[in-house]
């Protein structure tokens, strides 16, 4: 559970530290952050993933609001899930595009500097306005 935590949470707001002090220095950069879908809600068996990726997407949203005023965005990138070596053991993995099309869709939405975005964009919007009013018993059966 620690190691999720160091590296999802703790290595990635670390690593944004260094590149926002060196958007500080050349006065301007995108900083993009990919947290998950997952970090929307709770996820049965998933705490220490759900609650970093949580982290890390407040952490981001934090960072942008800190940064308003200077040359520096903020993109943080919500993947549901992309076919990778990482997932292919998870029985359910819904709306799944392979890494080829979530990578083009990534760097589409990084060009756009958009704030915020799941990955891919539709599907996950539809699933989260849902998801967001499911009981924590509906979502222990997910």
């Amino acid at each position: 559970m620690m190691k999720t935590i160091d590296v999802n949470l703790t290595g990635a707001i670390a690593t944004s530290e260094a590149a926002i002090e060196l958007f500080r220095q050349q006065g301007y950069g995108q900083l993009v952050g990919l947290s998950s879908f997952a970090a929307l809600r709770g996820m049965k068996g998933q705490s220490a993933y759900c609650a970093s990726k949580a982290g890390f997407s407040k952490y981001l949203e934090s960072i942008a609001i800190d940064t308003i005023n200077e040359a520096i965005t903020v993109t943080d990138l919500a993947p549901g899930f992309i076919d990778t070596e990482l997932n292919r053991a998870i029985e359910k993995r819904p709306f799944l595009v392979s890494a080829e099309k979530g990578t083009k869709v990534m760097v589409d939405l990084i060009e756009k500097k958009v704030e915020f975005s799941f990955v891919p964009p539709w599907r996950w919007w539809l699933m989260a306005a849902m998801v967001k009013r499911f009981s924590r018993k509906q979502l222990s059966n997910l």
